[in-house]
């Protein structure tokens, strides 16, 4: 996946530890193992405090990556749609029935009046 304007940085639900390298390779476009040897060279290198602590730091305050970040237009657009058809399916079944009355009724009324006459 590359990196593009929009792309937020996230923890990734189906990350190792926390899902920070994860998410960093999700928003990078590298590849997570590249990001986890570099992240552990740089922690072995020198020592927990400055990127231990940014690993941790990192994992409490990213948050974590929404379920449909990727399809969030096409589950927009898919629940729209159903939306849409669920309330013409409704329309046309009130339609149906009015329509059903309606005859009902006008039948009803010229039965009236031709008996009043």
């Amino acid at each position: 996946m590359s990196k593009s304007a929009g792309n937020r940085l996230y923890r990734s639900r189906s990350g190792i530890v926390f899902g920070v390298c994860k998410g960093i390779a999700d928003w990078s476009g590298m590849s997570v193992a590249l990001v986890r040897i570099i992240w552990v060279v740089l922690m072995a290198s020198t020592g927990f405090f400055p990127f231990g602590v940014l690993y941790l730091l990192m994992a409490y305050f990213l948050p974590e990556k929404p379920l449909y970040e990727d399809d969030r237009q096409e589950e927009r657009m898919r629940y729209a749609g159903f939306c849409s058809y669920t309330v013409r399916e409704q329309y046309d079944s009130f339609r149906d029935r009015y329509r059903n009355t309606g005859d009902f009724r006008e039948k009803d009324w010229d039965r009236r009046f031709s008996h009043s006459r």
